[in-house]
C-alpha cells in the first residue's frame, strides 16, 4: 500500500485532464461544430480557451469568427458531439480510481474543482462510475471568479471544512506544476 510521509488534509482535483481525459474530445468537438457551419478554428485558437469559464470563451470565439457568427448554434452542436463521444470515448486518466480508493481507505477528503459545468461532472463521474468518491464538487457558477482565480479552491476548502492555509498551499502547488509544465523540456 502506498505510504506518504505525511497525510494531506485533503486532496482538490481538476476534472478535465487529470480525472478524465476527456481534452480531445472536446477539442474535436469543438472545433468540428464550426467547420460543419463553414467556420474554420485553428487548433492554436482552441488551445487558448482551455479552462477558461465560459464567458471568456464566448469573448474570444466572437473575436476569432466575428460578431454575427452563430455561437449558439455551435456550443449546442459541439455540446452534442461532446456527449456522444462521452458515451463511448471517455476514459479516467490511468490510476485515478487506485488514488481515489486510497484517499477513502485513508479518510482523506477530495473534492473536484473545476471550470466545467456541475451537469458535465455529474454526467462524467456517472459514466465512469465514480459517482459519490468526492465529499463536494465546485463548478463553474459556484464561484464568482474562475480558475487561475484562487475563489474556486478557496469554496472547496471551506465545504471540506479546511483551514484557509491549505487552499493557499494548493494554489500555489498548481502554480508550480504549471510552471513545470510549461518551462521544462519533457513537460512532466
Amino acid at each position: 500500500m502506498l505510504r506518504l510521509p505525511r497525510t494531506p488534509k485533503a486532496v482538490l482535483f481538476d476534472m478535465d485532464g487529470l480525472i478524465f481525459d476527456t481534452e480531445a474530445l472536446y477539442r474535436d468537438a469543438t472545433i468540428a461544430a464550426p467547420r460543419n457551419a463553414g467556420f474554420e478554428l485553428p487548433l492554436s485558437a482552441y488551445l487558448e480557451t482551455i479552462g477558461m469559464p465560459a464567458s471568456n470563451v464566448r469573448e474570444l470565439l466572437l473575436a476569432q469568427f466575428g460578431k454575427d457568427a452563430p455561437l449558439e448554434d455551435f456550443w449546442r452542436q459541439a455540446s452534442e458531439l461532446f456527449t456522444q463521444m462521452v458515451q463511448t470515448d471517455l476514459r479516467t486518466k490511468a490510476g485515478v480510481p487506485e488514488i481515489l480508493s486510497f484517499l477513502a481507505a485513508e479518510r482523506i477528503p477530495s473534492a473536484i474543482v473545476t471550470s466545467s459545468s456541475r451537469t458535465a461532472v455529474e454526467e462524467h463521474l456517472s459514466a465512469a462510475g465514480l459517482d459519490g468518491r468526492f465529499q463536494t464538487i465546485v463548478a463553474d457558477g459556484d464561484y464568482i471568479a474562475g480558475k487561475p482565480h484562487p475563489a474556486p479552491y478557496l469554496l472547496a476548502a471551506e465545504r471540506l471544512n479546511l483551514p484557509i492555509w491549505f487552499s493557499l498551499l494548493q494554489i500555489f502547488l498548481a502554480a508550480v506544476t504549471v510552471y513545470w509544465r510549461t518551462f521544462t523540456p519533457s513537460g512532466s
